[in-house]
Formats: C-alpha cells, sequence, structure tokens
C-alpha cells in the first residue's frame, strides 16, 4: 500500500519519479561522481547517456557541450544550400517526431536513456540550430 500511495498508481508498479530516485541513489556515490568529473573539463559530457556524466557537477552545463558541437559544425553547415538544409531540417523533425511517439506508447515512466535522447544528445538538438539558420536567412 505504501508504494501504491507514493506512486499514485493502483497496480503496485512504480511511477517514473520513484524510479528516477532509485536511480539516482543506487549511482550517487563520490567515486562516481569524481569519476564523472573528466567529462567536464573538455565539454563533450552531453555525449554520455549516463544522467550522472551528462548532468555532473554543473548541471546545465550539457547545453554548452551542445553549442560547442554547433559551433563546429556552423561553417559546414553554412555552406549548404538552403533547400538542402530545410530538407535535413523536415526529416530530422519528421525522425524525431516519430521517435517521440513510439517512445511514448512503449516507455511508461522516467527513462534516463529516453531523457538523454530527447533532451541531451548534440544530434537531436542539432535540428533546432539548423532551424536558426534557415530562420537567419528567412
Amino acid at each position: 500500500m505504501k508504494t501504491q500511495i507514493q506512486s499514485g498508481r493502483t497496480d503496485g508498479s512504480k511511477s517514473g519519479l520513484v524510479q528516477a530516485k532509485g536511480y539516482a541513489q543506487r549511482r550517487a556515490n563520490i567515486a562516481g561522481i569524481v569519476g564523472c568529473a573528466h567529462f567536464d573539463r573538455p565539454v563533450d559530457h552531453s555525449w554520455s547517456p549516463d544522467p550522472l556524466v551528462h548532468y555532473s557537477l554543473n548541471g546545465p552545463s550539457w547545453s554548452l557541450s551542445d553549442e560547442l558541437f554547433f559551433y563546429a559544425l556552423f561553417p559546414w553547415l553554412l555552406k549548404w544550400r538552403e533547400p538542402v538544409l530545410r530538407a535535413v531540417f523536415i526529416a530530422g523533425m519528421v525522425l524525431i517526431v516519430a521517435g517521440s511517439c513510439f517512445t511514448a506508447l512503449t516507455v511508461a515512466g522516467y527513462s534516463p536513456w529516453v531523457d538523454w535522447i530527447f533532451y541531451v544528445l548534440p544530434l537531436t538538438r542539432l535540428f533546432e540550430f539548423i532551424a536558426g539558420i534557415l530562420l537567419c536567412r528567412a
């Protein structure tokens, strides 16, 4: 009954929030945090699917890792013509929406893997950067 009160479910399963707390408690130890700290120096920690790596030490700094990736690609993306950029943007957005719908139907509750793919991973966020290039050219 205690699990039902915490999770708000009647089937006895734990909610995503309870699962996330359990995951963080299992992984939170000093050795793990110190071991993940080296990712913050080169700002490449958003490439790791482990939440204790991409949210390590300074949680919002994963976005700096994404931006560094985008700015490294910027000179190359700038050379692409507008129809090619538009096609890549549309294809990327279709893949993201399809993946989100599939994930919503198959994954119950919080998943660190889904959080990383759809929120932190630079490749998923790249289409937002391409949208910015297209808006600038409009």
